[in-house]
C-alpha cells in the first residue's frame, strides 16, 4: 500500500479566486562575489560563501548561481535546518533552485564550487515570490514539505520512488498542484478509477511540475509525486489549491 501524507485542508464557503502560482520568480537581489582561500571551508575542501535572505512561508524562492571560473553548487538552508541543493555539472553552465518555502524566516544560501579547492566570481541571483501564507493560514490548501526516497517510500516499478496524496474531491472542483523539487520531479493526478487526469512540467522549470484540473466525478483522488528518472531522491515542496463552486456546499476537504 502506498504511503500517505495525513494532512486536513478545510474547505470555506464562498471562496475568493485560489492564490496564483507565480511560473517565474523575482530574482530581485543579484550579488557580485567571489570564492577565494580566505573563505569557510567545507569538509568535502570547498571554498564557501554564505548569503541571506529573508522568505515568508509559502513564497516560491528562486536562486540561480552562474560562474565561468568553476561549477557552482547552492545549498538553501530554512531557519528549521532543512536544505536544498542544486549544482551544475560545469562551469558556464548555471545551478538553479526553487522551492516552495515550508518555514518564514532568514534563509541561509551557501555559494560553493562542486570541486574542492575552486576559486573565482560568481554572480548569485535571489528572489522570492508570490503571496505569503497568512497568520490563519490558507483557506484553500496547503504546503507540504517532503523527501522523496525515504525507507518506508513505495518504489514503481520502472525504479522510481514515490508519494502519494488522497485528495477528496467533488465534480466540478478546479484542483492546482504545483510542485518544486531538487531534482526533475514528475506529478500525477488519478482519478478514482484509475484514468491520468494529467501531468505536466511546470513553465520555464526543469525542477517544477504543475497541474490544473477540473475534477470530472466526485470521489478519492490520489496526486502521485515521484521523480523522472529511477532511484532518484530529494527533497520537495508541494502546494494543494482546491476551488470549489460555492453553489456545491462547504462541507470540509480532505487530503491525506
Amino acid at each position: 500500500m502506498l504511503s500517505t501524507h495525513l494532512l486536513a485542508l478545510v474547505l470555506v464557503p464562498s471562496l475568493a479566486a485560489p492564490v496564483a502560482f507565480p511560473t517565474t520568480a523575482s530574482l530581485d537581489t543579484s550579488l557580485d562575489g567571489v570564492l577565494e582561500s580566505t573563505d569557510r571551508v567545507s569538509s568535502a575542501g570547498a571554498f564557501v560563501d554564505d548569503h541571506a535572505i529573508d522568505v515568508l512561508e509559502g513564497q516560491l524562492l528562486t536562486v540561480v548561481l552562474r560562474s565561468s571560473r568553476f561549477a557552482g553548487r547552492i545549498r538553501a538552508r530554512s531557519p528549521e535546518g532543512q536544505v536544498f541543493e542544486a549544482a551544475a555539472t560545469h562551469p558556464r553552465e548555471s545551478a538553479e533552485l526553487e522551492v516552495w518555502a515550508p518555514v518564514s524566516g532568514s534563509w541561509v544560501v551557501e555559494v560553493t564550487s562542486a570541486r574542492a579547492g575552486q576559486k573565482g566570481e560568481y554572480v548569485l541571483d535571489m528572489g522570492a515570490s508570490g503571496s505569503a501564507l497568512p497568520a490563519e493560514g490558507w483557506p484553500t490548501g496547503f504546503v507540504e514539505l517532503g523527501w522523496l526516497g525515504e525507507p518506508e517510500d513505495d518504489v514503481l516499478d520502472s525504479g522510481e520512488y514515490v508519494d502519494v496524496f488522497v485528495l477528496s474531491g467533488r465534480a466540478g472542483d478546479l484542483v492546482e498542484v504545483d510542485l518544486r523539487a531538487e531534482f526533475d520531479p514528475y506529478l500525477a493526478l488519478v482519478a478514482p478509477s484509475g484514468e491520468l487526469i494529467t501531468n505536466q512540467d511546470a513553465p520555464g522549470s526543469e525542477r517544477g511540475s504543475k497541474i490544473s484540473a477540473r475534477l470530472p466525478a466526485s470521489g478519492q483522488y490520489t496526486i502521485a509525486v515521484t521523480s523522472e528518472e529511477a532511484r532518484v531522491t530529494g527533497a520537495y515542496t508541494v502546494r494543494i489549491e482546491v476551488d470549489r463552486p460555492s453553489a456545491s456546499g462547504a462541507d470540509g476537504l480532505t487530503v491525506s
